[in-house]
């Protein structure tokens, strides 16, 4: 009896199953034929600068109209209008946006303290606190972000300073993910004054490690609107200005600058 009733229920969970593979085939809404045309359309990078997880995701995205052909900085003048002429619609571009480094200290403006012998990437020299660079919160030097770039975007310098190569930058955040210090953040391309350092060190500390280190001296937070004081650090909130002329003139170590006046 007990067997029998095993077999009637395995029967029954059987077919219930194949009942609900049926449904679910039956019933399943036919996705958007579009989706694959307009993933063949994209790059492929799947590098997620367009805000989505792959090219897939932007190509159903695209196909239900919630984004737009130039969401894709990979994507070419010509591969965004293709993509707006299939879906019929206006390619509208964002904002651009582009990497900047928020550090300007290399070898020839900090103060060694020694030389580091560990392994030879940013994420290894930060774990164990590496301090061959009297500056705690500058550029290590090692290339993290230019090993995590897919775009050929960056490279270092001379001055062991990772460059960015705004022709090839996508603002993918590949960089701003791979620094251990935080040294990288993405800007719209219109932006042109930076306070190009991150240190929270005080006046005597920051003065004694990099010659171009913002001291804390508030001096460019006095004299422009939009420049403020974190802690020991000046910071520009581009959401009120993009100039401060006299803070630029006056800063005693070229900490605050404008873009066109940098390398």
């Amino acid at each position: 009896m007990n067997l029998l009733a095993v077999l009637s229920m395995g029967t029954l969970g059987a077919l219930f199953a194949l009942g609900l593979a049926i449904a679910h085939k039956t019933l399943k809404p036919d996705e958007d034929p579009r989706v694959q045309q307009l993933q063949d359309m994209l790059p492929g990078a799947n590098c997620g600068a367009c805000g989505y997880a792959s090219c897939e995701e932007m190509a159903k995205a695209l196909a239900a109209d919630k984004a737009n052909p130039a969401g894709c900085p990979v994507a070419d003048e010509e591969t965004t209008e293709e993509i707006g002429e299939f879906l019929g619609i206006e390619a509208k571009s964002p904002h651009e946006k582009v990497a900047r480094l928020l550090c300007r200290g290399g070898e020839e403006e900090t103060e060694r303290r020694g030389n580091y012998r560990g392994i030879k990437t940013c994420a290894a020299a930060g774990e164990v606190g590496a301090s061959f660079k009297a500056c705690t919160y500058g550029c290590l030097g090692f290339g993290d972000c230019v090993e995590a770039c897919d775009f050929e975007a960056l490279y270092i310098n001379d001055n062991d300073l990772p460059v960015v190569s705004e022709e090839n930058c996508v603002a993918c955040g590949a960089c701003v993910e791979a620094c251990p210090r935080d040294l990288f953040e993405l800007h719209n391309v219109e932006h042109k004054l930076f306070v190009w350092c991150k240190s929270q060190d005080d006046t005597k500390k920051a003065r004694q490690a990099c010659e171009v280190a913002c001291i804390g001296c508030s001096l460019c937070a006095r004299l422009c609107d939009g420049v403020e004081m974190e802690g020991n650090l000046a910071v520009v909130d581009h959401t009120k200005t993009d100039e401060c002329d006299a803070g630029v003139e006056k800063c005693p170590t070229g900490a605050i600058s404008y873009l066109e006046n940098e390398d």
